[in-house]
C-alpha cells in the first residue's frame, strides 16, 4: 500500500463507503513505521489499515470513510462481526495509537455481501483516551463533583480514565438505585484489580449525595463468549459499612475472599447462531471423515496418540515411568511402562497434595475436596484400582479430549480464528462417532470381537479384554456396553457443561481461586 493511497481524499455519500478493496493486513507491511506516523497524524486510511490488521484474524474486513474528526468504519464478516469483540479490539488499537486529532469513531457492521447494517456503535474518544489534554486538577475536581451528583457522563469519563491502562472497556448505567458498571477485556477482567481501581476513583466522589445506593460491577469474558458475566460484585453505598468497604478496596487493604454467586436468571447459556452453524458444519465434516476409510486413516494417528497419552499420564500419576508410542509392528499404539513404581514420583504427588492443603487450609470446602482426593488417591495406590485406571484411561482420554473439543466448538473458548470452532467440533464428533461405531461392532459383529480378543500378535491383550478378564472377571460385552454408554453420554455432558458454565466457573473460582472463606 503506497503513501498516495493513504493520503488521497475520499468523497462519499453519507450512507456509502469506499468501493476500494477492503484494507488487508498485507497492505500495511511495506512500511510499518511510516504507516504508524501517518496514523498518529490522523490519516484515516492509515488508522483503518492498522485496525484492519487487528481484525483480520477474526475474519473481519474493513472499509473506511472519514468525516473531519470522526472516523467511520464499515466492518464486514460472515457471520456478522461480534459487536463486543469488535469494539474491544478497536479500542485496544486506539489506546495504543493515542491519536490527538481523532475525537470519535463510528462503527457499522453487516454480514459480508449484505446490504443492510446489523448494528452501529459510536465511540467517543475524547473523554476516554485523551486524558493528557484535560487532566488538570481543576477539571478533574469538577468532574468528580458532577459524578457525585449523579452525572453519568462524568462518571464514565472518570472510570474510563481509571481503567484505560488495563485496556478494559466500561459501560455504565443507572437502574433504580443501582449504578451498574459492566467491564469487558480480551480475557476476563481481573476482579480485584478492577474493583480497586474503580473504588479508588469513587472514593473521591461525594458518595453521600449520589442518587444511587448500590454499586454493581460485572466482569465479562472475551467478547465472543456468551453475554453472561463471569463475576459480579455488589457494594452498598447507602450505609457506613458499605462505604468503609469501598474505601478499604481503594486502599488495597481489603480483598474479596469469595466470588459472588451467579444470579438465578443468569444460570444458563444458550447456543447462539454461530454455535448452531458450527455444530452443523462439524456434523457434516465428521460424517464425511467417518464415511471414508482413507480419511479415517489420516485422522487415526491423533486418536492413537491421545489414547496412549491417557495410559501414560495416569501411569505417571501413580508412580510409573511411561512413554506413549506408535506400534509399528502390529499397528495402533503402545505405552511402554516400568514394572516398579518410582518412589520419588509418589513423593512428588504427596508434596503436591500437602502444598494445596496448606494453601487452602482456610477454605473449608476446598480442604474437604482435597482431603477426599487424597484419600481416594491413597486407596488407589494400595489396591488394584490404580491398575484399572491406567488401563481404562486410554479410551477414557479419547472421550475426555472429544468433550474438550466439543466444548470449544460450542463456546469458542480460546479460539482466535473462526475456522477453529468447526475444526474442533469435527474432531470431537469424529472421536465420539468413531468410538460408538467401535463399541457397537464389538457388541454385534462376532468377527470383529474375535479379532479384538486375539490381541496384538497374540501376545498383548487389548484394554477391554484386560479389564474384563484380569480385573472385573466378567464377559467382554459388559465392559464394551459401559464404554458405549459413556461415548453416547460425552456430547450430552459437554452440552450441559456449556449450558451451565456460569455455575461451573463459579464453582471453580470458589474452589481454587479462594484461599480463605469469607466470614
Amino acid at each position: 500500500m503506497t503513501e498516495q493511497f493513504f493520503e488521497r481524499e475520499v468523497n462519499l455519500a453519507a450512507d456509502l463507503f469506499s468501493p476500494d478493496p477492503e484494507l488487508q493486513p498485507s497492505d500495511i507491511q511495506l512500511n510499518p513505521d511510516r504507516l504508524l506516523d501517518l496514523a498518529r497524524s490522523g490519516n484515516s486510511h492509515a488508522i483503518a489499515g492498522l485496525i484492519a490488521k487487528k481484525l483480520h484474524p477474526y475474519g473481519i474486513t474493513v472499509k473506511v470513510k472519514s468525516q473531519s474528526a470522526c472516523l467511520e468504519l464499515l466492518l464486514e464478516a460472515s457471520p456478522v462481526p461480534d459487536q463486543r469483540r469488535s469494539i474491544m479490539l478497536i479500542l485496544g488499537e486506539l489506546v495504543r495509537l493515542q491519536i490527538p486529532t481523532l475525537e470519535s469513531v463510528r462503527l457499522f457492521a453487516r454480514e459480508r455481501g449484505g446490504s443492510s447494517v446489523t448494528w452501529t456503535q459510536t465511540l467517543d474518544l475524547q473523554p476516554n483516551f485523551l486524558v493528557a489534554r484535560s487532566n488538570s486538577s481543576n477539571e478533574t475536581s469538577k468532574l468528580r463533583d458532577r459524578a457525585g451528583l449523579g452525572d453519568l457522563s462524568a462518571m464514565k469519563t472518570l472510570i474510563d480514565r481509571a481503567l484505560v491502562h488495563k485496556h478494559v472497556l466500561a459501560t455504565l448505567a443507572i437502574e433504580a438505585d443501582y449504578l451498574k458498571i459492566s467491564l469487558v477485556e480480551q480475557i476476563t477482567p481481573d476482579e480485584q484489580v478492577c474493583l480497586t481501581l474503580i473504588c479508588r476513583e469513587m472514593s473521591h466522589w461525594h458518595l453521600t449525595q449520589l442518587p444511587v445506593r448500590h454499586l454493581s460491577v460485572m466482569g465479562y469474558p472475551r467478547a465472543e463468549s456468551a453475554a453472561e458475566p463471569v463475576w459480579v460484585r455488589e457494594i452498598s453505598l447507602g450505609d457506613t459499612e458499605g462505604v468503609s468497604q469501598l474505601q478499604q478496596l481503594a486502599l488495597g487493604t481489603r480483598k474479596f475472599s469469595q466470588r459472588s454467586a451467579p444470579k438465578r436468571d443468569r444460570l444458563t447459556t444458550p447456543i447462539d447462531a454461530a454455535g448452531w452453524k458450527t455444530l452443523i458444519a462439524s456434523l457434516i465434516l465428521a460424517s464425511l471423515l467417518l464415511a471414508s476409510q482413507k480419511l479415517t486413516v489420516l485422522v487415526s494417528p491423533l486418536l492413537i496418540i491421545v489414547h496412549e497419552l491417557g495410559h501414560a499420564s495416569v501411569a505417571w500419576l501413580f508412580g510409573y515411568a511411561a512413554i506413549p508410542a506408535f506400534d509399528f509392528t502390529y499397528g495402533g499404539g503402545v505405552t511402554m511402562q516400568t514394572n516398579d513404581r518410582i518412589p520419588l514420583l509418589l513423593f512428588g504427588v504427596g508434596c503436591g497434595f500437602a502444598y494445596l492443603c496448606y494453601r487452602y487450609r482456610q477454605n473449608d470446602l476446598t480442604s474437604r475436596v482435597l482431603l477426599g482426593g487424597a484419600i481416594v488417591y491413597g486407596i488407589s495406590i494400595f489396591t488394584p484400582l490404580h491398575s484399572i485406571l491406567i488401563v481404562a484411561m486410554g479410551h477414557g482420554f479419547e472421550l475426555l479430549f472429544a468433550g474438550i473439543f466439543l466444548y470449544r466448538a460450542l463456546s469458542g473458548w480460546s479460539c482466535r480464528h473462526s475456522i477453529e470452532r468447526p475444526l474442533y467440533g469435527m474432531l470431537g464428533l469424529f472421536t465420539v462417532f468413531y468410538d460408538i461405531r467401535f463399541a457397537y461392532n464389538l457388541l454385534t459383529n462376532a468377527e470383529e470381537r474375535t479379532v479384538y480378543e486375539m490381541g496384538k500378535g497374540g501376545i498383548l491383550d487389548n484394554d477391554f479384554v484386560r479389564l474384563a478378564i484380569d480385573y472385573f472377571h466378567i464377559d467382554l460385552s459388559g465392559i464394551v456396553l459401559i464404554f458405549l454408554l459413556c461415548s453416547v453420554a460425552t456430547p450430552i455432558v459437554t452440552f450441559l457443561a456449556f449450558r451451565y458454565r456460569v455455575i461451573m466457573l463459579y464453582l471453580f473460582s470458589r474452589l481454587f481461586l479462594v484461599t480463605k472463606d469469607q466470614t
